[in-house]
């Protein structure tokens, strides 16, 4: 527990750090640069290829996550295990760009008269693809060996940066938007390049083969994790993509770029879990093979309640400041997008309310149970953004988003606790709802300050405030509370010792 609290709160910070260069990228500078049909390529080109690359995948991140712990030998390797892992990666490329050029002339001619922009620059997919699936290998691989955070800090750092940077020479006109595509791509590829470059110096890039370790039957059975893992994580991706896809073919690509945009302010909720899940999946794995039910059931419980306190906050902190985002931050054509911000980050919020739980099922014997559910909820989007989208255009597309969120996760949870007899939430929970209700009221309640960054920086303050007096005085979250106990214990010194 103690290593996944030290490596949770290094990729919270990193994560929060690429947050703020998230912001400064996909909620200013980008909004502002590019119309609004150029970031609905930019959203586009990144969701088709993050789609493509699980294809791609095969399902090999959870393979690498359940089957690690059994070739863990460090002085033999780790029993070629990564070269074994990477000669199922190559098929599954190739696999996929025999898909992609099946479909190509089909997503060229669909796409010419509404979103033209991205029917041109739709072999920009084939790198984007190659790139992602081959990070995700490696990201996965680094994590098995107790380093969750190096990935995440390159994919929510670096990336960035390297994106800020291709964004400027666009601005300042060093390179026209055809270099600013080529900008894009290379932001994805040097965060990769660098994740090489660590395993090669922590000598863990061995692709070195052991043919005899793996027998057949072990095979068999990464194959079926394998093909059970494509299909779930393929349905992740089409449920957190296909509401951009379908707003793009039943509207236009200005519409997805309006809605990518505001997507982005609702999705900051849930990027606390990002790291957490990552770390914690490897410490389930390992507690599932030691069949550690206490462990498991701890992990669950305490990230429950750590991220529905942390993803509240940062709810109530967005929704506070709506008016200061619709009016000063995002020019006045993203006005139509105020409430899939609502709606996203509520859609969030549900998934930050059930923790690992995603983990905790995909590393149990019972990881099946999440491929015959993804199946099913992506008849539900597909079905309710069928319905909404042209009723209630881009806002339709977001409470599609919120209704398939909720059944997902309830369906999950009732799933988990009838198995394993696990059930996470209490009192607890209902006074973090109860607290992030109270601190939004109070923040909400505040007249305008006169001045934009005046009135965030107030009611933001306010809202924190009050958000953690009731969350520290109540003890929702003991975490928290010790975190708040050590702080004072530090402050305390450090004035004494000034005295």
């Amino acid at each position: 527990m103690g290593e996944i609290k030290k490596q949770s709160i290094r990729g919270t910070l990193y994560s929060y750090i690429g947050a703020f260069l998230g912001f400064l990228i996909t909620g200013f500078m980008l909004p502002q640069i590019l119309t609004a049909e150029e970031n609905g390529l930019r959203g586009l080109l990144m969701a088709v290829s993050v789609i493509m690359a699980h294809v791609a995948n095969i399902g090999l991140a959870n393979v690498i996550t359940m089957f690690f712990p059994y070739f863990r030998n460090p002085e033999k390797k780790h029993n070629g295990f990564l070269i074994l892992i990477l000669k199922y990666s190559s098929a599954g490329f190739i696999f996929s760009m025999i898909v992609y050029f099946v479909l190509r002339p089909w997503l060229i001619s669909s796409n010419l008269e509404d979103s033209a922009l991205f029917a041109d620059y739709i072999d920009v997919l084939i790198p984007l693809t190659f790139i992602l699936q081959l990070f995700n290998i490696l990201d996965a691989y680094i994590k098995v060996l107790y380093n969750a955070t190096i990935g995440i800090s390159l994919k929510e750092i670096w990336q960035r940066i390297y994106m800020i940077i291709g964004i400027a020479l666009y601005y300042y006109g060093y390179i026209d938007f055809n270099g600013f595509i080529i900008a894009f791509i290379l932001s994805n590829f040097l965060p990769l390049l660098m994740l090489i470059v660590k395993l090669m110096i922590s000598g863990n890039l061995s692709l070195t083969a052991s043919p005899g370790f793996a027998d057949a039957a072990m095979r068999k059975k990464m194959f079926s994790v394998g093909i059970y893992a494509l299909i779930t994580t393929l349905g992740s991706s089409l449920i957190l993509y296909i509401d951009q896809l379908m707003v793009n073919a039943m509207i236009d690509i200005r519409a997805a770029g309006i809605y990518i945009i505001t997507y982005f302010f609702g999705s900051i909720v849930i990027i606390p879990s990002r790291s957490v899940i990552k770390i914690s999946s490897i410490m389930l794995a390992d507690a599932w093979k030691d069949q550690d039910l206490e462990t498991v059931y701890k992990i669950y419980y305490k990230s429950v309640i750590n991220q529905l306190l942390i993803g509240s906050f940062i709810f109530i902190g967005i929704w506070s400041n709506i008016d200061n985002i619709m009016d000063f931050i995002l020019p006045a054509k993203y006005a139509e997008g105020r409430y899939v911000i609502f709606f996203i980050g509520i859609g969030f919020m549900f998934e930050m309310a059930s923790g690992v739980s995603s983990a905790l099922l995909a590393t149990s014997k019972y990881y099946k149970a999440t491929t015959t559910l993804q199946i099913f909820l992506i008849g539900i989007v597909v079905l309710l953004n069928y319905l909404l989208i042209p009723v209630y255009g881009i806002i339709g597309a977001a409470i599609s988003t919120v209704l398939s969120k909720f059944l997902y996760n309830f369906i999950r949870f009732v799933y988990l606790n009838r198995t394993f007899k696990m059930q996470p939430y209490n009192y607890r929970s209902l006074l973090i709802i109860l607290i992030a209700v109270i601190s939004w009221f109070v923040a909400w309640i505040l007249p305008f300050a006169g001045n934009h960054f005046l009135d965030m920086f107030l009611r933001t303050s306010v809202m924190t405030i009050c958000f953690g007096t009731l969350a520290i005085s109540l003890k929702v979250s003991e975490e928290v509370n010790i975190i708040y106990h050590k702080v004072i214990i530090l402050v305390k010194q450090k004035v004494l010792k000034n005295k």
